[in-house]
């Protein structure tokens, strides 16, 4: 049996979707016969809290970290307090991101590498897996790697620096990150990434050859959790076409991921008289952004999306199969990722509606399963088309089946595929 040590600051009961990634690669590596030990951060270093995930699983070790500060999501109606603290922490934390390298989670380091070091000389690792972001996962997984005389394979939940539209804090960030990864793939053994495009991009981006190092191992939704849901026995709504029209969104937006152009594309509709504050409304399960709250306001579209606080993971799956759809947003930049959210949405067998890039690999997914409607986010007009017919077909009762979830999109078939290169068959 293979043993693997999987270095991830991420991990159950954190909020963030790169914990879903790793608690899933653990747990169907163990049916592929992988002997999985997780090192992670203690989880009072993280920001949010999901008590209500699964994290006391065995070989699980947690270590101490110096930083990074914790910057809280924002919360519907915080008061002046609340929010001064959160945006000073923020604050705080963007700063150190400027002179930290490769990120302000790199005090999780003499910690981490400590810790996977004494824990090699127990079990006898044959790989490490390093997953990132945070890229101070690369390089903890690399000295353990390098102390140890083992090979490391580095997941790359996204780009770093192939992307040019990735984020950098300051240009010495930039600069010293593009100098460190070039040398990085060069000597790591494997390269995890998650769609075709990423692929791709890689192979152009370094100069090194990648061929036959490089592997796409995707996101996917939980085939358990499927079962869950369906033995849950959940209330999926009138889908008819006589009732309200409703879109769902769970999770955070950001600057790249926002309502704009779709409350441009309301706003239209609403000129037009297809939709009105009785037949047509956007629920969204955590904040929206402050500017569009503002859009919202100036064009008098606030009585069309109404925000509530996040709820638990679970939880949030269950109010997915109440919607006519559910609402996806993918950033301009971000046409080559696919969105860990998608696999949520395809459990939630209700059609999707998403808004993206013209080129995405998450809108191939939904044209390719007829999984719903794709429009483009720079183009209000073409997402009030996009809209208007996909309200018309909820109001000829055309949506009331619930989807067939792909098969192929399972993150057991993914996990297979990486436990075939574990083994070194791939």
């Amino acid at each position: 049996m293979k043993k693997v040590l999987v270095v991830s600051y991420l991990y159950y009961p954190s909020t963030e979707v790169g914990a879903r990634r790793i608690y899933n690669l653990r747990k169907f590596l163990k049916d592929e016969e992988i002997d999985v030990t997780i090192l992670t951060v203690d989880f009072t270093r993280y920001a949010e809290l999901d008590e209500s995930l699964d994290y006391h699983g065995e070989k699980v070790f947690r270590t101490p970290s110096f930083g990074p500060v914790k910057v809280t999501k924002r919360v519907m109606n915080e008061s002046f307090a609340v929010g001064f603290t959160r945006r000073a922490a923020y604050l705080l934390k963007r700063l150190c991101s400027q002179i930290l390298f490769p990120d302000e989670y790199i005090g999780w380091r003499p910690f981490a590498v400590a810790k996977g070091i004494r824990l090699h000389k127990e079990e006898k690792f044959d790989y490490v897996l390093a997953t990132g972001r945070p890229w101070s996962d690369f390089i903890i997984g690399r000295a353990i790697a390098r102390k140890c005389n083992i090979p490391i394979i580095l997941d790359y939940r996204d780009p770093w620096t192939a992307d040019e539209n990735i984020f950098f804090p300051s240009s010495f960030i930039k600069k010293i990150s593009h100098w460190y990864e070039q040398r990085l793939v060069r000597y790591v053994d494997k390269i995890i990434v998650n769609t075709e495009a990423v692929k791709e991009l890689f192979l152009k981006h370094f100069r090194h050859n990648l061929e036959g190092k490089i592997f796409v191992v995707t996101n996917g939704y939980d085939p358990q959790t499927a079962e869950r849901l369906e033995k849950a026995s959940v209330d999926r709504g009138d889908h008819t076409g006589q009732g309200m029209c409703r879109l769902i969104h769970t999770g955070s937006f950001f600057e790249s991921r926002s309502l704009e152009t779709l409350i441009q594309a309301m706003h239209q509709l609403h000129e037009e008289k297809i939709i009105h504050p009785d037949n047509f409304e956007i629920l969204s399960y955590g904040p929206l952004l402050g500017k569009d709250k503002r859009l919202l306001q100036q064009l008098n579209l606030t009585a069309f999306v109404k925000e509530h606080s996040f709820i638990p993971y679970f939880d949030s799956l269950k109010m997915l199969c109440k919607s006519s759809m559910n609402l996806l947003i993918v950033g301009s930049g971000h046409g080559s990722m696919i969105p860990a959210k998608l696999f949520d949405y395809l459990l939630a067998r209700r059609p999707i509606f998403c808004v993206g890039p013209e080129v995405s690999e998450a809108g191939k997914i939904i044209k390719a399963h007829d999984y719903g409607f794709y429009a483009r986010i720079n183009d209000p007009k073409d997402i009030a088309v996009r809209l208007r017919d996909a309200i018309n077909l909820y109001r000829q009762g055309k949506m009331q089946e619930p989807l067939t979830v792909p098969d192929q999109y399972s993150i057991r078939n993914q996990v297979h595929r990486l436990a075939v290169l574990l083994k070194g068959g791939l």
